[in-house]
């Protein structure tokens, strides 16, 4: 199964059109990122799995693998986990590109830091 399969067979369709302006922002922001399926999801990786998408019945999780030592100016970071930091998004209006390249390049930053 590749990512496109993935999409069209485990997101709700409602949530379809916000993990479709995600991949989208993902390519643009990041293209260095290669979109993969692991673990289950679509994931992002440079050198190791910098964010992954994880949809549920509510809503879609666009997690960051070490978000937890990312600055958070904005103040929206969710998430208590050792690592991992998140935002939610419903419809992709909600998906703030700004927003999501602030967070980006500091995962991919963090990322190049790690041997």
């Amino acid at each position: 199964m590749n990512v496109d399969e993935y999409v069209r067979a485990k997101v709700p369709h409602e949530f379809q059109p916000t993990v479709a302006r995600l991949r989208e922002l993902m390519h643009e922001l990041a293209p260095e990122a290669r979109e993969t399926l692991s673990y289950g999801m679509p994931t992002y990786k440079v050198k190791r799995i910098v964010s992954y998408i994880l949809p549920t019945k509510k809503d879609i999780t666009f997690s960051f693998t070490y978000g937890a030592k990312f600055e958070d100016k904005y103040g929206i970071l969710k998430g208590h986990a050792k690592f991992a930091r998140y935002l939610k998004f419903k419809n992709p209006g909600d998906i703030d590109r700004e927003v999501v390249d602030y967070y980006l390049r500091q995962a991919i930053e963090l990322d190049s830091l790690r041997s």
